[in-house]
C-alpha cells in the first residue's frame, strides 16, 4: 500500500525472518514490490538481524528482507568510547554455542547484483549486510519513555538511524534517492570512500569477521554523515567519455551514424538516460552536444549549451525503445548559427555567439544523465562514418583523445564508459574506468598546430588569436596584411584567412565573421522604490546586466535572436528580436509576502483597510508589490501605525510591540525547550482565563499585566504547559523552559505527599517523596481551608528538602495541600492536592499525650524552680 500509493520516499523495516523460513514464493512476491519501489524513487531498509551467521537456524544465513537486491541490508556495531575517541567493532560473537549479533552473509536465493561483482565484493552470492550502524543493547541510544529511561539496541534501532541518514540525502539532492544500494557501493570503490565511510575491521557474528572493504558482518561500513552525503551527491551527476578530436579546429561540421543494436529495458529503468552525440567541445564546462538520448520511454534528439553555470537544452521525443535503429546525425557551426540535422531533415537552428566557439574542437561522446550509479551497464552503441569538415575539405578522424569525466570531485576523470576507435568508427561500452589517453596508443596528428581563438561580440567584434602550441609567433595576418597583434578587431562580417608565421613553419584557418548589430532593451519599472539589477542572456550564448529602467545595450544577429531577461522579485520573460531594433520588455512582479508579529494578544492588524487574520500573534498576507498604510491596535494598548514599501519578491517580518494605555507592569523574557534550549515561537501567554500575549521566533515574548498575584501560564503545541506564579509589582524578567510532550515531565519530576501530622493542632508537619530525577529548585507547597484552594498560603523550601512545617494553622481545621516541584527552567509540576483532617483517633490521642506531656513539664518545671526558690531564701 506505501509503495503504490507512494505514501514515504523511504520504508524502514525493523523485521525479517532467515531466508529459509519465508519460503521462495513469499520471497518472490515481495522481491516484486521492492523492485517497484526502486523503480518508483523508493528507498527501502531492513534490518539483517540480531542472531549473527547462523540467523537462529543450525546452518549459516541470511534474514530476509535485508537480503534482497532492491532492499538496503543494515548491519550492527558496538561503538565504545576509549581513551578520548570513539571505536567501533563488529557486534556478535558465540554465546553458549549460538551465534548472536549483526546478521550477515550469502544469500542461498539471491545471486550477486551487478553492483557488488562490480565493486569486487562477491561474484557469487548476494552479500548482507550492505552498510551497519550502532547495534549493541550495551552501547545503544537512550531513550525516554513514560517518564522512564532505557537503553535501547538491535539492528532494528540501526535500520531507522539509517533512514534518517536517507532523509539528509534526499535533502540535499532535492529529490528522493530512491534505490540507494548502487550508489553506496559506486562511493565504496571510489576515492570518495574514506571520507564516507568508516572501515569496521575488528569482531564477528559468529562465523564471519569483519575486515578492510566490505565484508558480511559490518558491509562497507559505518557512515561519515556529512561525508557521505556529499560523496552521494556527486556520485549521483552525469558521467560520460568522448573522443576529442584536438587537430582539427576550424572545423566546420562534424556527422556520423549512430545504431544501437540492443537495447536492456532493466537498465535503462532504472539509471536515467544515456546520451550519444556530436560535439563543439572547448572545456568540461563550455561545450555544445546534439545527438541521442535514450531512457526507458523511448528515443529523443536532444541539443545542449553549457557554459559555466549557464545550461540551456532542447529535447524532442522521436519514437519507443527498439533495438536496431540507426540515426544520421549532423552538427554544423558557420560562425553565427549551429544547424542539427537527423536522417537529412532539420531538427533546429540555434543562433550562437559563444565567445569559446573558435577554440572549440569536435568530439563524439556518450554519457549517462540523472544516473543512479557509475556501475550500470550502457547498450552499447556505435557511431560510424564520422566525418569532419573544414571549410575547404573532409577530414577523418584519425588522432582521437580519449577523455573521461564524471561529477566526482577527488577523481573527475571517473567514467566506466569506454570507446575503441576503428578508423572513422567509435563504438560506446562499459567497462572499468580507463585514465585519459589517445586512443590506438598514439597522437596521430599530435605534431600539427593549429589556430584557435575566442570572441567577445559587439557591432565590431574583437577576437584574440593563439597557437594550440607554445610557438614564437613572428606575425599574424589577415587575409594576406599583416596585423599589429594578436588581437584584431573586424569591422565588417564575412569570410577570412586567418594566418600566422612561426618558427619552423606557416599555418592558417578560415573564420566567419558574422553580421552583429546594436539594439536597446527597456525594461519599464513600474515601482521606483525598487530597482533590481537586470539579467539578460542573447542567444542562450551573450550574457549581461544592468539598472532597470534604463536602456541597456544588446548585440544580436541580424536575423532573429533569442532574449531572455530576468530580475530578482519578477517572473521572467524570453522574447525574440531582430539585431538593430530596439526592444521593450514588461516583466510582471511576484507578490512580495508580509509577516506581522504582534506581542499583545487580540490585536487588530489592518493593511491598506484590509483585517489580517493571523493565529498565535502572526499576522501573514500576500500581497502586490506597493506602498501599504498598516495600523495595528488592542484594547488598552496604544495603536501603531507604518507606511512601508512592499518591493517585488521580497519578504518582510515585521514586529510590534503596543504600549498600555494604564498603568501596567511589564513581564519579559525568552521561552526555550527545556532539554535543547533552542526558542521556542508562538507560546500563548495565559491567567485565569486571559490571554496576554504570545512569544516570537526568537522565543522572546513581553506582556503587561495590573498590579497582583498571577499564575502565568506558558503553553504551546507539542510542548508541557508550565505554570509560573508571578507577583505582579514591578518590570519583571522571567525566562522560562518548556519540556516536549514526548518527555512525560509530571512523572519524573512530581513530588507526592507522603506523611503528615497536627503539632498540637497549631502547626501542621507534611514529609513528600523526592522525584526521581534531579533537576528541581525548590518545591512551593500550597496549603488552604478551601477546596479550590482559594486565598491559600504557600511556603518555598529548598529543591533538596522533603519535610516543612505549616505555621501558624487554625486548630480543627481541614487544610488541603499541594506540593508543586518548580524545576530549573522554572517550570512548575503539580502534586496531587490532599486532605489534610485531623481528627482521627491516633491523631487525637496523639496530640493529648503531647499536651499532657508539655503540662506535666511545666507543672514539674515549676515545682524545681519554686523548691529552688525557696531553698535560697532560707540560706
Amino acid at each position: 500500500y506505501v509503495i503504490s500509493k507512494h505514501i514515504s520516499s523511504i520504508i524502514s523495516l525493523s523485521w525479517g525472518q532467515p531466508e529459509s523460513s519465508a519460503g521462495s514464493s513469499a520471497i518472490e512476491s515481495e522481491n516484486s514490490l521492492f523492485r517497484q519501489a526502486a523503480q518508483e524513487g523508493i528507498t527501502v531498509l531492513a534490518a539483517s538481524g540480531d542472531l549473527g551467521a547462523y540467523d537462529g537456524t543450525k546452518t549459516l544465513g541470511v534474514n530476509f528482507p535485508a537480503s534482497d537486491p532492491y532492499v538496503l541490508g543494515v548491519g550492527g556495531t558496538s561503538l565504545d568510547y576509549n581513551q578520548g575517541k570513539y571505536v567501533e567493532t563488529a557486534w556478535g560473537g558465540n554465546q553458549s554455542g549460538t551465534s548472536y549479533g549483526s546478521g550477515g552473509g550469502y544469500s542461498d536465493y539471491f545471486g550477486a547484483p551487478y553492483w557488488q561483482s562490480s565493486s569486487g565484493v562477491n561474484t557469487t552470492a548476494r552479500g548482507v549486510p550492505d552498510v551497519a550502524a550502532d547495534a549493541n543493547k550495551e552501547t545503544g541510544v537512550l531513550l525516554i519513555a513514560d517518564g522512564k529511561t532505557f537503553v535501547a539496541g538491535g539492528t532494528s534501532l540501526a535500520t531507522p538511524i539509517w533512514a534518517g541518514i536517507v532523509s539528509r540525502i534526499d535533502q540535499k539532492l532535492g529529490y528522493s534517492v530512491g534505490y540507494l544500494n548502487p550508489i553506496l557501493y559506486q562511493v565504496y570503490r571510489s576515492p570518495l570512500y574514506r571520507t564516507a565511510f568508516n572501515e569496521v575491521t575488528s569482531g564477528g557474528n559468529g562465523y564471519y569477521h569483519a575486515g578492510p572493504g566490505w565484508n558480511p558482518v559490518t558491509g562497507i561500513g559505518t557512515p561519515i554523515v556529512g561525508g557521505l552525503i556529499s560523496a552521494v551527491s556527486e556520485v549521483a551527476s552525469e558521467y560520460g567519455t568522448m573522443a576529442y578530436f584536438g587537430s582539427s579546429y576550424s572545423f566546420y561540421s562534424i556527422n556520423g551514424t549512430l545504431s544501437v543494436p540492443s537495447i536492456s529495458q532493466n537498465n535503462l529503468s532504472l539509471n536515467g538516460t544515456v546520451f550519444y552525440y556530436l560535439s563543439m567541445f572547448y572545456s568540461n564546462s563550455s561545450y555544445l552536444r546534439f545527438g541521442i538520448a535514450i531512457n526507458s520511454s523511448g528515443f529523443y534528439s536532444r541539443f545542449s549549451e553549457v557554459d559555466g553555470s549557464y545550461s540551456f537544452s532542447v529535447n524532442s521525443y522521436l519514437g519507443a525503445l527498439k533495438s536496431g535503429k540507426l540515426y544520421s546525425l549532423y552538427l554544423a557551426y558557420n560562425g553565427s548559427y549551429v544547424s542539427t540535422m537527423i536522417n537529412g531533415t532539420s531538427v533546429g537552428v540555434y543562433p550562437i555567439m559563444q565567445y569559446f566557439a573558435g577554440s572549440s574542437a569536435p568530439s563524439v561522446g556518450a554519457e549517462v544523465m540523472n544516473p543512479v550509479d557509475n556501475l550500470t551497464n550502457i547498450p552499447d552503441a556505435t557511431l560510424t562514418g564520422v566525418t569532419i569538415l573544414n571549410l575547404t575539405n573532409h577530414v577523418m578522424p584519425l588522432g582521437a583523445y580519449e577523455l573521461h569525466y564524471s561529477g566526482v570531485v577527488q577523481d573527475p576523470d571517473y567514467s566506466t564508459i569506454n570507446v575503441v576507435q576503428n578508423r572513422s568508427d567509435f563504438t560506446f561500452s562499459s567497462g572499468v574506468s580507463n585514465g585519459n589517453s589517445y586512443l590506438n596508443g598514439s597522437n596521430i596528428n599530435g605534431t600539427r598546430i593549429c589556430i584557435i581563438y575566442s570572441a567577445v561580440y559587439s557591432s565590431h567584434p574583437t577576437l584574440t588569436f593563439n597557437l594550440t602550441r607554445t610557438e614564437t609567433v613572428i606575425s599574424w595576418k589577415i587575409n594576406g596584411s599583416v596585423q599589429p597583434s594578436n588581437v584584431i578587431q573586424f569591422a565588417n562580417p564575412g569570410t577570412y584567412i586567418v594566418s600566422a608565421a612561426y618558427d619552423g613553419g606557416n599555418v592558417s584557418r578560415e573564420i566567419v565573421i558574422p553580421r552583429i548589430l546594436k539594439s536597446n532593451l527597456y525594461v519599464n519599472n513600474n515601482y521606483p522604490f525598487y530597482k533590481p539589477e537586470v539579467f539578460y542572456i542573447v542567444d542562450h550564448s551573450v550574457q549581461g546586466s544592468g539598472s532597470i529602467g534604463s536602456n541597456l545595450s544588446v548585440y544580436g544577429f541580424s536575423g532573429q535572436n533569442t532574449l531572455s531577461v530576468s530580475a530578482a522579485g519578477y517572473f521572467g520573460s524570453n522574447l525574440t528580436f531582430r539585431g538593430g531594433v530596439h526592444v521593450a520588455t514588461n516583466l510582471t512582479p511576484t507578490n512580495a509576502s508580509v509577516t506581522i508579529f504582534v506581542f499583545t494578544a487580540n490585536a487588530t492588524v489592518n493593511l491598506n483597510g484590509s483585517l489580517l487574520s493571523g493565529a498565535m500573534g502572526s499576522y501573514y498576507k500576500s500581497v502586490e508589490p506597493g506602498v501599504y498604510y498598516v495600523n495595528v491596535s488592542a484594547h488598552g494598548f496604544y495603536s501603531k501605525n507604518s507606511t512601508l514599501d512592499f518591493s517585488p519578491g521580497q519578504k518582510y517580518n515585521l514586529q510590534y510591540l503596543l504600549a498600555p494605555t494604564g498603568h501596567l507592569f511589564s513581564l519579559q523574557g525568552i521561552v526555550s525547550d527545556a532539554i535543547h534550549n533552542f526558542p521556542i515561537g508562538g507560546v500563548q501567554v495565559s491567567a485565569g482565563g486571559k490571554i496576554y500575549g504570545y512569544s516570537n521566533n526568537s522565543g522572546f515574548y513581553e506582556i503587561f499585566a495590573a498590579p497582583g498575584s498571577y499564575n502565568f501560564t506558558f503553553s504551546s503545541a507539542e510542548y508541557n504547559s508550565s505554570i509560573i506564579l508571578e507577583h505582579m509589582t514591578a518590570n519583571m524578567t522571567e525566562n522560562v523552559g518548556l519540556f516536549p510532550v514526548s518527555v512525560n515531565v509530571s512523572e519524573v519530576y512530581r513530588a507526592e505527599m507522603s506523611f503528615f501530622f497536627p503539632i498540637g493542632y497549631l502547626a501542621l508537619y507534611i514529609a513528600w517523596n523526592l522525584p526521581s530525577q534531579a533537576g528541581v529548585q525548590s518545591f512551593r507547597i500550597d496549603y488552604s481551608t478551601n477546596s479550590n484552594m482559594s486565598g491559600y498560603n504557600y511556603v518555598v523550601v529548598s529543591g533538596t528538602s522533603s519535610y516543612t512545617i505549616l505555621f501558624p494553622v487554625t486548630p480543627a481545621s481541614t487544610y488541603y495541600v499541594q506540593v508543586l516541584s518548580i524545576l530549573s527552567s522554572n517550570q512548575v509540576v503539580a502534586g496531587k492536592i490532599v486532605t489534610l483532617n485531623a481528627t482521627s483517633l491516633p491523631d487525637i490521642l496523639i496530640n493529648l499525650a503531647l499536651y499532657v506531656g508539655v503540662i506535666t513539664y511545666l507543672v514539674v518545671a515549676v515545682r524545681v524552680l519554686h523548691r529552688a526558690f525557696r531553698k535560697k531564701r532560707t540560706v
